[in-house]
């Protein structure tokens, strides 16, 4: 490690406490893999307990160092700082949000005892367990009914606010034991003094602890009726999930034999289709032997059509004709009778009147009988 230059009116420089340093040392891995200097720097500078001088040493020369070696290099600047250096430290922990860190940090030093001769663990590993045991029945809760898990809620804001003020007290401890750790630097008398008011301060605290102690007592054991109440739910929820377990795998079965119909209607329908496709084509053939025979029937009617009209035609010529030669029949016929009449009677007029008369009716009746024998033909 290289060595750093101290500037005099640089940032307070010394050596932490014994126990600070003991947790520095056993928490070295976990820390190295855990922090950012890129954050943690700046706070740190901003706090006055860090300088340009300890910022290029933690970050190297043109930020060269890997990030473990600079975690590594800030927890030598930090051991080389003082204890109130060690609690900003905390402190920055907590702002960043480091609370895995800032925890695992506080629980190790209070292992290593404190100046009230209390037992800190005592009061701090019931919160821990706390936390697991909602963490459980949080994990528990997330198959029961709204309600259950509001009241859960509930509970788990409750311990964490007795967390929070726990956490508050154990800062307050640090405080004080920080300024006891000052004050020893100055007069015996005013030392002694101050640490009288600090040590009743820290009694106090820690009678507050114990009351917070005994009211997450009594919280652990309302969580504890709700965990059996919760787990009797579980039980009835595990027996309506075996139930709704058994009808799904018979629906499963019931929809496996249906989707085996729906295979045999399929073949069943692929068969029907092939033969409709086999109709379809022989309507249609019929169909196209039809029209041929539709259309050489048309041409047939058209061809009786023009027969009988060429018929009907030459039926109507035969009737003109007819008609035609029965009027010049008719006309022959009126004047053969004048003729005849003519005849008749210019013979009276030159024969006997007698003789004549009798001999032209006789003619006249020989030429009418005749004339109708012509008109009938």
């Amino acid at each position: 490690m290289t060595d750093r230059k101290v500037k005099m009116n640089g940032p307070p420089r010394g050596k932490v406490n014994k126990d600070q340093k003991a947790v520095l040392e056993m928490e070295r891995e976990f820390l190295l893999g855990e922090l950012d200097c890129k954050h943690l720097v700046p706070s740190l500078r901003s706090k006055g307990f860090l300088d340009d001088t300890d910022e290029d040493y933690i970050r190297g020369a043109e930020g060269r160092h890997t990030r473990i070696e600079q975690n590594g290099r800030l927890l030598d600047a930090i051991m080389d700082s003082t204890p109130a250096g060690f609690k900003a430290f905390l402190e920055t922990l907590r702002e960043l949000n480091y609370d895995q860190a800032h925890r695992r940090l506080r629980q190790t030093l209070l292992e290593q005892g404190n100046s009230s001769g209390i037992d800190m663990r005592q009061v701090t590993m019931p919160i821990l367990s706390s936390r697991g045991l909602s963490t459980s029945v949080g994990r528990a809760g997330l198959a029961l009914s709204r309600s259950s898990q509001t009241d859960c809620h509930n509970f788990q804001t409750q311990i964490d606010d007795l967390s929070d003020r726990v956490g508050g007290c154990e800062d307050r401890v640090d405080d004080l034991e920080s300024r006891v750790e000052t004050l020893e630097l100055h007069e015996s008398d005013q030392k002694n003094a101050t640490v009288q008011r600090n040590q009743e301060r820290i009694e106090t605290l820690t009678e507050e602890l114990i009351k917070t102690r005994q009211e997450v007592k009594r919280i652990e054991a309302e969580k504890s009726e709700m965990k059996e109440e919760f787990q009797a739910e579980n039980d009835r929820l595990s027996e309506r999930l075996s139930k709704t377990s058994d009808e799904v795998e018979e629906k499963i079965k019931k929809i496996a034999r249906l989707e085996k119909q729906i295979e045999a209607l399929k073949t069943e329908n692929e068969k029907l289709r092939e033969e409709l496709n086999e109709l379809h084509e022989k309507v249609s053939q019929s169909r196209r032997e039809v029209r041929d025979v539709t259309r050489k029937m048309e041409q047939g009617q058209r061809m009786l059509n023009e027969r009988d009209r060429k018929a009907q035609l030459e039926r109507d010529e035969d009737r003109r004709c007819i008609h035609s030669l029965v009027d010049n029949v008719n006309n022959l016929q009126k004047q053969v009778t004048q003729l005849v009449s003519q005849q008749a009677s210019r013979r009276n007029r030159a024969f006997r009147p007698n003789m004549g008369r009798r001999a032209a009716t006789e003619e006249t009746g020989s030429m009418a009988v005749n004339g109708h024998n012509f008109q009938h033909k």
